[in-house]
């Protein structure tokens, strides 16, 4: 009977000795396991992080490139320079003053008391007040300024994913350029 004891507590115990190994081991195991996770997160962070990286170098490249031909098509086709013309001040354009002249002089006849000379036409013309020289004028003045807008025919320029589409009334400006409209 002793024998029988002493087996079984040497049986129990080295039950308790492989217990404690295993729950060793598995705790070792998820800590293995746990590492991996960490590391494969770590490995998909930096491949995002890499594909971003590229596309990013991909799409500089491109602006580079675009850049480039632009440059060369420039140096290939210059663009001649614009004359920058002075705004005029409103009261000084020579239509402006020529009319100021002819409502004065208007205004000088109809102080003096003179008959008229002839009967009017049946024909109505337009006379030229101050407000529609004004008019006139700063008109003139805003076709001036988007004129220094104009470029072969140039329509609009319009930005698509990062790379510039423009449309002309010719279309010759948009196949030298590189660029295809969506017509």
């Amino acid at each position: 009977m002793a024998e029988t004891i002493r087996t079984l507590q040497l049986s129990v115990s080295q039950q308790a000795v492989s217990k404690r190994d295993m729950e060793m081991q598995n705790e070792k195991l998820e800590e293995y396991q746990k590492q991996v996770t960490k590391l494969q997160r770590l490995m998909e962070e930096t491949k995002m992080v890499s594909e971003n990286k590229i596309r990013q170098l991909q799409t500089e490249n491109e602006a580079l490139r675009l850049h480039l031909r632009l440059a060369l098509d420039s140096l290939k086709n210059p663009i001649p320079p614009v004359e920058v013309i002075k705004r005029r001040n409103r009261n000084s354009s020579p239509a402006l003053a020529s009319a100021k002249e002819e409502i004065k002089s208007e205004k000088d006849r109809d102080k003096e008391n003179t008959a008229p000379q002839e009967p009017p036409d049946l024909i109505w013309e337009d006379s030229i007040s101050e407000l529609d020289v004004e008019v006139q004028a700063e008109m003139e003045d805003l076709l001036s300024d988007l004129s220094f807008f104009r470029h072969d025919g140039l329509i609009g320029l319009e930005f698509s994913h990062g790379i510039p589409r423009t449309w002309s009334l010719d279309g010759k400006f948009c196949e030298r350029m590189g660029f295809v409209s969506d017509e």
